[in-house]
This record gives C-alpha cells, sequence and structure tokens, in this order.
C-alpha cells in the first residue's frame, strides 16, 4: 500500500482510508450497540411476560375446574344459579386479562 515512488500522498492516502475505514467500523459498532441493546430489552420484556403466564396459570386453572365442576352439578343448564354466575364471573375476569395479541394485562 504505501509506496516509495509517490512518497508522502501514498501515505496520506492510506491515512484517510484508513480514517474512513475506522469511521465506518465505528458507526457499524454503535448500531451493533444499539441493537443489542434492543433485544436485550426485547428478552427481559419476554421473559417478564413468561413470568406472569406462569403466575396467572395455575389461577386459570383453578377457575376453569371451579366452571367444569359447577357445571356438571348444575340440574338445569338453561338456569344459571348464583353459583354458576359467580364462577362465570371469575372466569371472564380472568379471560379478560388475556389480549388478543398475546399480552396479558399487568
Amino acid at each position: 500500500m504505501f509506496s516509495r515512488v509517490n512518497g508522502k500522498h501514498s501515505v496520506t492516502v492510506s491515512v484517510v482510508f484508513f480514517r474512513q475505514d475506522r469511521a465506518s467500523l465505528s458507526e457499524q459498532c454503535k448500531k451493533n450497540i444499539t441493537r443489542v441493546s434492543r433485544l436485550k430489552a426485547k428478552l427481559q420484556e419476554e421473559k417478564s411476560r413468561m413470568r406472569r403466564i406462569k403466575n396467572i396459570m395455575p389461577e386459570a386453572a383453578l377457575y376453569l375446574r371451579h366452571a367444569l365442576m359447577v357445571k356438571r352439578k348444575r340440574p338445569d343448564p338453561e338456569r344459571p344459579t348464583s353459583e354458576t354466575s359467580g364462577h362465570a364471573n371469575m372466569l371472564t375476569k380472568g379471560c379478560q386479562l388475556y389480549q388478543p395479541n398475546g399480552r396479558f394485562i399487568s
């Protein structure tokens, strides 16, 4: 890259190219750091969502279990009792925590 024929001009051009490369690499590094930060935040959000799901699932299972047990006990399926209404309300409340986009309301 360095030539004795052109001497100083060749060194100057090389230095300019090295500086441009360094600036380009620096910019690329900044973009990578930003991307990594964004991915880390997304991972944290996903971990948090999974913890909320784990916490909600036992409660949802309980609501469903109650709803199924009450349904078996109910003599007239056309006439809901106050007990079944209460369980249905709990089930509805539990389901309302879940949004269609796959996220839970905090």
